[in-house]
């Protein structure tokens, strides 16, 4: 790989993690915002879930465009109107300030995963695609985590809004440095086009309007859509564990300001596990390599083994061994040190975001192998679409169901048995894997055929 390939890597890993990093914001201070703005905590999430599905819906068209027109173009347009409009984030005063602006950013958010996907695909080979991916993958959980740390660190004591500001300003600086890099070769990593660039040739396939029925009715596509969906419901409601832990603390007299810091930090580090995507994209590499079943089974195991293990996780009824801190990460580490229970939710939460983080990376890699490299894009947008309506049904699942809990729980307890309930949603994508399992040997085969016969009609 040359240094410019390198270059355009890494930048366009950090832009992808900057992004994750500015749609965690806003989750990870709900009560904050809506005590701020003098507004219900409900108001912010359906603000949140409105703002997911923009994100959504958009990145179809993103994806569609980037198979057609030069990517990166596209993602310069988008990384600047997602920045301006985060920047603009800043200066909201109300709830409708705020909703405008977010979900302008949302538009633009919408561009940097299916365009980036496929332009990241067009990097790496078929036989490495699970581990790069996973580092890919997890750069945006690590994205999702500096989100988490920028928004309780900072928003409680310099105001909600300020975050925003933040990652703006440091996206800014990234989209100057991706002017300098370099768009790859469209399937220039796929071994049957590999004479063809040898040649000096290009692989000039565009996605056409006709080639979206036959994206839609590759089963594969559809089982790796419709675990998306279910895995999202699940994940939406994840996004608002740093509230769900605030909340948890409050009974012992922290402050929202306080217990935001506390439940963010014990959030983050419930989460990880996740750093294990790195092993199971390469597990999912090694045995796809044997069977063209090997990354479904690997995600369908991870999904049925994480799920019961998050529950529990949530159901361990701890209680804080003290009621003042000082500092919020020593407060943390004092109750694992000190608090039997706590330190059991954490090893459950460990195990299961281990265990869920099978997940990503072997999705991603099945996207690019089961679909020719000018759909690619279009795909992933379509997952996306999906995945944000999941998402955003997750939010407003848990938000619901959480009201109808309050009479026979309590208002903290609500929350805990709510996200209980939505994580069960997760099995679905379990069986979709299972399913995938059974389709992808025949698209992945169909696929190579393609790429091998438009190669040899180019000589």
């Amino acid at each position: 790989m040359n240094k410019k390939y390198l270059y355009t890597i890494i930048i366009f890993i950090i832009m992808a993690s900057l992004d994750n990093a500015a749609i965690a914001i806003l989750p990870a201070i709900t009560s904050l915002v809506a005590s701020e703005l003098k507004i219900s905590d409900n108001i912010v999430l359906n603000i949140i879930s409105l703002i997911t599905f923009i994100i959504a819906f958009t990145s179809f068209f993103w994806g569609y465009w980037g198979d057609k027109y030069p990517r990166k173009k596209l993602l310069i347009y988008g990384s600047l109107l997602w920045a301006i409009m985060n920047f603009l984030t800043y200066f909201s005063v109300n709830a409708y300030m705020l909703l405008f602006f977010q979900v302008l950013t949302g538009v633009g958010l919408g561009c940097i995963a299916s365009v980036g996907f496929s332009i990241i695909v067009d990097y790496i080979s078929p036989k490495k695609r699970g581990l790069a991916l996973s580092l890919w993958g997890l750069s945006q959980a690590a994205g999702t985590m500096v989100g988490y740390f920028i928004a309780i660190l900072y928003a409680p004591d310099f105001g909600w809004s300020f975050p925003f500001l933040v990652i703006s300003i440091v996206t800014f600086l990234f989209i100057v440095l991706y002017f300098f890099t370099e768009d790859p070769k469209r399937g220039g990593t796929e071994e049957e086009l590999k004479r063809l660039f040898e040649e000096g040739k290009l692989y000039e396939y565009k996605i056409k309007k006709s080639d979206l029925k036959m994206i839609i009715t590759n089963r594969s596509n559809v089982f790796l859509i419709l675990q998306g969906a279910f895995a999202q419901i699940g994940w939406g409601a994840i996004a608002i564990l740093p509230s769900v832990f605030a909340y948890k603390i409050a009974v012992y007299g922290f402050t929202i300001k306080d217990g935001l810091k506390v439940g963010g930090i014990i959030a983050a580090l419930f989460q990880l596990g996740g750093v294990f995507s790195i092993l199971f994209g390469w597990i999912g590499d090694k045995l796809q390599q044997k069977t063209y079943k090997g990354r479904s089974i690997i995600s369908a195991i991870g999904s049925f083994t994480g799920i019961p293990l998050f529950i529990v996780m949530l159901l361990i009824p701890y209680n804080f061994t003290t009621v003042s801190f000082t500092n919020p990460v020593i407060f943390i580490f004092e109750q694992l040190a000190t608090n039997p229970l706590f330190l059991t939710a954490f090893i459950c939460s460990f195990f299961a975001s281990m265990m869920m983080s099978a997940d990503s990376p072997n999705f991603f890699a099945l996207v690019g192998d089961v679909n020719l490299p000018e759909h690619r894009g279009t795909l992933f947008g379509l997952s996306n679409f999906t995945n944000g309506i999941g998402r955003s049904l997750g939010t407003f699942i848990l938000s619901s169901f959480q009201i109808l809990l309050v009479p026979f729980v309590g208002f903290t307890n609500s929350w805990i048995y709510a996200m209980v309930f939505i994580q069960l949603f997760y099995i679905g994508t379990g069986i979709f894997y299972t399913l995938t399992a059974l389709t992808a040997p025949k698209n992945i085969r169909n696929v190579k055929s393609i790429l091998a016969d438009r190669a040899k009609s180019n000589f």
